[in-house]
């Protein structure tokens, strides 16, 4: 809310027809206006997120028959399929005498954990647990072995992401929609960690991590809409490009591996981000307002961990037979989606 204070001053009113009047000048009483203008807009949203991304290829465990022959392998990975939540909030409006600005921040999560239970083969030849090394270099071999004997694997990923964003709105708007040209970055960080540990005796564990950070141009943009004298539409959305850098650290340790092994890698690739969310105010509150939203998001600023791989019918332990390189991370894409609250403040 601003007051404009409005000055009117009167000149001369009159002169006395007496050569001996003087003039006079009487002001006018200041007047007032009070008139309403939206100074800023913040919106705070707190809602439900399910995230679908690739995690890993592989528990870094095989199945051998007795001749060092691969067999088969374990479930082929992890996907974070789950709900998880996110939290962030936006501001349209002057900021800092640099004109109408638009800035936001949000943060989101989400956890998976699974736990299965392994049969190894009950016919052919006895069949055992084998490690696929995560530097990529042949299976050492016998972990436990028995035909009928199992193995548990407990996996669990954790997934956070936090991006920020800063741009400065166009003095145009065309069909009514704010739009806003600047920078967005997000840093996000993967953690996974597994374990296989057999019935009768052995073990593998990894641990991995994988740290990613991007950055580039932004547009945002939102648009609202009376849809009743008291119901408000909206719609908001931004898209960037983004230059994506991508590092891994992973760690294995095995009951037939000598010392942890050790693997680092990093890329860095041309990526992407689009998202929209759209929803409805339902309730006034003060100079606020109540909304329901849901939302959809896609990415590739992400990385999955792929780790070495058997293929059934080579041989374990041989070098000429089965060289499947050191574990490494390659860029996928994130999909979201969400639902939640969102209020929304003017002043």
């Amino acid at each position: 809310m601003r007051t404009r204070t409005f000055l009117a001053v009167a000149g001369f009113l009159g002169i006395a027809a007496s050569p001996l009047a003087v003039g006079s000048a009487l002001a006018a009483e200041p007047q007032t206006e009070t008139i309403d203008t939206a100074d800023g807009l913040m919106n705070i949203w707190l809602g439900a997120a399910y995230v679908d991304m690739n995690v890993t290829n592989g528990f870094g465990a095989a199945i051998d028959q007795g001749s060092f022959l691969f067999i088969t392998q374990p479930d082929s990975g992890l996907d974070i399929s789950s709900a998880g939540a996110e939290v962030g909030g936006d501001y349209w409006g002057s900021g800092l005498r640099l004109g109408d600005v638009y800035l936001a921040a949000d943060f989101l999560i989400a956890r998976d954990d699974d736990d299965i239970r392994l049969a190894l083969p009950t016919t052919g030849a006895r069949p055992f647990l084998d490690t696929l090394p995560l530097d990529g270099t042949p299976s050492p071999g016998l972990i436990v072995a028995g035909a009928g004997s199992e193995a548990n694997i407990s996996a669990d990923a954790d997934f956070r992401r936090t991006s920020v964003a800063a741009a400065h709105k166009l003095a145009f708007s065309p069909l009514d929609a704010d739009i806003a040209l600047g920078a967005y970055g997000a840093l996000s960080r993967l953690n996974f960690g597994s374990s296989v540990r057999g019935v009768g005796g052995g073990f593998i564990t990894l641990d991995e991590e994988v740290d990613a950070v991007s950055v580039g141009p932004m547009i945002a943009l939102r648009k609202t809409t009376a849809l009743t004298p008291s119901i408000e539409g909206f719609i908001e959305g931004r898209a960037a490009v983004l230059y994506a850098h991508g590092a891994f650290d992973g760690v294995q340790t095995a009951s037939n591996l000598p010392a942890a092994l050790n693997v680092e890698d990093e890329r860095d690739d041309l990526a992407g981000m689009a998202e929209i969310r759209a929803g409805v105010s339902l309730l006034a509150l003060g100079a606020g307002k109540l909304s329901l939203y849901g939302g959809l998001g896609v990415r590739n600023d992400a990385y999955e961990i792929v780790n070495p791989r058997s293929r059934t019918g080579l041989v374990a332990s041989d070098s000429d037979s089965y060289s499947p390189g050191p574990a490494r991370i390659e860029q996928t894409t994130q999909f979201t989606g969400s639902i939640g609250a969102r209020f929304t403040l003017n002043f």
